[in-house]
């Protein structure tokens, strides 16, 4: 029988290693069951997706856990199910619906109201210029230097936040909208469209 040289096994070994690697590189990231992003995303892993507008005023997440049992009652095992998520207060709206024939819980939040900043690029006369309107510019402590330096300050704004629990057959998804302002209308449009056909619930 005819001996392979080592060198000869070195080398297959190390091809299938990169090639092991290659797909993994090439398999899709995030979570799967997404068939199309409505914003860009900006986070991902195996279990969590973020995505984000360009202006910064509209906000998605997406979060899933394998659950190996239907729950009749998602409102009670959702802060189990999802540490760290949305906290649920008094005056926030609840329900049980449907998506796509799956059990879901809907909480749409009470609107709250915001005031943006941003740190000012550039000069503060140039700043002045260029303000947006409803825009202000006001002093603040810097939080690193401890100096007070000019800052923008937005007009005060609503903020919407929107979140469905849906139960799949093996996992249960956690979708997040948060929209400000301007955005939140045309938002929530989007974010219905998402949750009822943008994901393939497993």
């Amino acid at each position: 029988m005819k001996l392979v040289s080592k060198p000869f096994i070195i080398e297959c070994v190390l091809s299938i290693g990169i090639i092991l690697g290659l797909a993994g590189c090439l398999g899709k990231r995030g979570i799967s069951e997404i068939k199309e992003h409505p914003l860009p995303v900006t986070y991902e892993d195996e279990s969590n997706v973020k995505m984000g507008g360009a202006e910064d005023d509209v906000f998605i997440e997406v979060r899933s856990v394998a659950t190996g049992k239907s729950m009749n009652n998602l409102a009670i095992y959702y802060p189990a199910l999802f540490p760290g998520g949305e906290i649920i207060r008094p005056g926030d709206r609840e329900d049980y619906v449907k998506v796509n024939g799956n059990n879901a819980y809907k909480v749409v939040f009470r609107t709250k109201y915001i005031r943006k900043r941003k740190r000012i690029k550039g000069s503060e006369e140039d700043a002045k210029k260029n303000l947006p309107e409803g825009w202000t510019i006001m002093t603040m402590e810097d939080p690193m230097t401890g100096r007070p330096i000019p800052v923008m300050y937005g007009p005060i704004i609503p903020r919407q936040k929107i979140l469905y629990l849906v139960q799949g057959k093996s996992r249960i998804y956690y979708i997040l909208l948060q929209a400000d302002g301007n955005a939140i209308d045309s938002a929530i449009n989007t974010f219905d469209k998402f949750v009822k056909e943008g994901i393939d619930y497993q």
